[in-house]
Parts: C-alpha cells; structure tokens; sequence
C-alpha cells in the first residue's frame, strides 16, 4: 500500500492515462480480498478511483479523495498464478 497526496486533477490523471476514467468508489466494489489487505482503510464520501491491470497479473487499485490536494492510496498487488 501506498499513500501520498498530490493535486486532485493529477491524481484522476494516474486513472486517465491507463484508460480507465475514474468511477465513484462504493463499499460493494471492493471485494473480500481487497478489503483484508487495505486493513484500516475506509471510503470517504465522494471519493473515486480505478484499478489498473498488467498482463503479467499485477494490479493495482486507485483511491483519490474529493479533497484538493488529494489523499491517495494505491494498493499493488500480485494475483497467484493458477
């Protein structure tokens, strides 16, 4: 997990440059797995985000804050292989 604050429209920037347009994050979006590894973490009204894939497996799930500088969490990860 990583977490700084940056400039709100260069934190949405991180999600637009993949392709991926920032959505409003909701409770059910984050799934099981996600929520054990974020530990404390907790959604704070208006906040959006994106999760960005690579075709190697790793991943990466984008929280930004409504605020301005924004609070950014970025959780990478790696799914198993099979």
């Amino acid at each position: 997990i990583t977490r700084f604050t940056a400039p709100h429209d260069d934190a949405t920037l991180m999600c637009i440059e993949t392709g991926k347009r920032p959505t409003e994050e909701r409770e059910e979006f984050i799934t099981a797995y996600e929520g054990r590894m974020l530990g404390r973490f907790s959604l704070e009204p208006g906040m959006t985000g994106c999760e960005v894939w690579a075709d190697s497996g790793h991943g990466a799930r984008v929280f930004i804050s409504a605020d301005d500088p924004a609070s950014v969490t970025v959780l990478n990860y790696r799914l198993p292989s099979r």
